[in-house]
């Protein structure tokens, strides 16, 4: 049986279609494989599981529940450890720089 060329072409364009939206935005194909398990931000995070625990329940750490089980962004870990960076002499100084010479 031959297929019908304008199907086959359909599935091709529509391929085409789906990698051109990738490159323009990565970040979604990226978000679909964000979320981790507990496991995993342990490992991330480099604290037990049992730390993680009570992380979320404190709510001092960015999660989701869903059916009893937690959820984290992988994206969100890495913005929660980041913004615990404490800047430099020479980052503090330019910052005040710039603030002051706005005024």
């Amino acid at each position: 049986m031959i297929a019908n060329p304008f199907e086959v072409l359909n599935s091709r364009l529509a391929n085409i279609e789906s990698l051109l939206l990738d490159l323009k935005h990565p970040e979604a194909r990226q978000a679909e494989n964000d979320l981790v398990d507990i496991t995993e931000a342990s490992r991330i995070l480099n604290n037990k599981v049992s730390t993680i625990y009570v992380k979320c329940h404190r709510n001092e750490l960015p999660h989701f529940k869903k059916g009893g089980k937690l959820y984290f962004s992988k994206k969100a870990l890495l913005d929660f450890i980041t913004s615990g960076k404490r800047l430099t002499g020479m980052e503090l100084q330019a910052t005040l720089d710039t603030q002051f010479s706005k005024k």
